[in-house]
């Protein structure tokens, strides 16, 4: 499995563990209501963000830098969050539509593009403290692990290439 397919599971699982965390504890305390599938969203959004960035930015790349990991891996959580919140928001504008509601207190996905930025900042602020640092750490925890496994399959490829 590549690494930007394990990085992309392993935090998007987290991402979605986070978010079930914090929906559940809103219903109890009455604040989240509508709460019941961001868990969901939150999965989809992080798995697409991690995959897609540490595909092109890392697996794609020969030479990179450590410091790009981490870089990255504070993009794809601040991108994550953005696109969890403008999914949410289109999903409710195109039930809107679907169900005949007035679009007058709807955000349509235009708007929705900033209003998902303001979202995100604000979840940044409560969630990113959990989400954040488990980004960066995971990052640089499967690269080291897919580049040691690069260099045994290489030992490995040569005793073979030696024996034959």
């Amino acid at each position: 499995m590549r690494y930007s397919l394990k990085y992309a599971i392993l935090f998007s699982m987290y991402s979605a563990f986070i978010a079930y965390v914090m929906a559940s504890y809103g219903k109890k305390i009455g604040v989240a209501e509508s709460w019941d599938f961001m868990w969901i969203y939150f999965g989809i959004a992080t798995f697409i963000a991690t995959y897609t960035l540490s595909y092109f930015f890392i697996e794609k790349k020969v030479n990179y830098r450590k410091t790009r990991l981490f870089f990255l891996a504070i993009l794809i959580g601040i991108l994550s969050h953005w696109l969890c919140h403008y999914v949410i928001l289109v999903i409710g504008f195109v039930k809107a539509v679907f169900n005949g509601l007035p679009l007058d207190s709807i955000i349509n996905p235009i708007n929705g593009i900033a209003a998902a930025a303001v979202y995100s900042i604000l979840g940044l602020l409560f969630i990113g403290w959990f989400t954040m640092p488990v980004c960066i750490a995971l990052s640089l925890l499967l690269k080291k692990k897919d580049d040691i496994s690069k260099i045994e399959n290489k030992i490995k490829g040569k005793k073979i290439n030696n024996i034959c």
